[in-house]
């Protein structure tokens, strides 16, 4: 979320790149976390970050490569351009 405001108050900043590595762009979120600290709980991680993007004036690209899990696919709704790479998959459900 800090890198986010960070970016969109840098008048330098003229777009927003998010990518994860070239074979996986986003494992979710760490599942022991979501238990400690409830994404839906005011101030949280996730409220922060999806906040962060919500207000967001730069604009958004995604460059997905490999699985985007959980979040991962959640937030790229919230981008302006998402680019999938050939092994990008987006999991509807994941087996723990």
């Amino acid at each position: 979320a800090d890198a986010v405001t960070g970016a969109d108050a840098d008048p330098q900043v003229r777009v927003l790149l998010l990518h994860g590595a070239p074979d996986c762009f986003c494992a979710g979120n760490d599942v022991a976390d979501f238990l400690n600290r409830p994404p839906l709980a005011e101030g949280s991680p996730s409220q922060r970050f999806f906040k962060a993007m919500l207000d967001l004036k730069t604009p958004i690209v995604a460059a997905v490569g490999g699985p985007a899990v959980g979040i991962g696919t959640t937030m790229l709704l919230h981008c302006d351009l998402v680019y999938a790479a050939d092994n990008a998959r987006f999991p509807a459900d994941v087996a723990v």
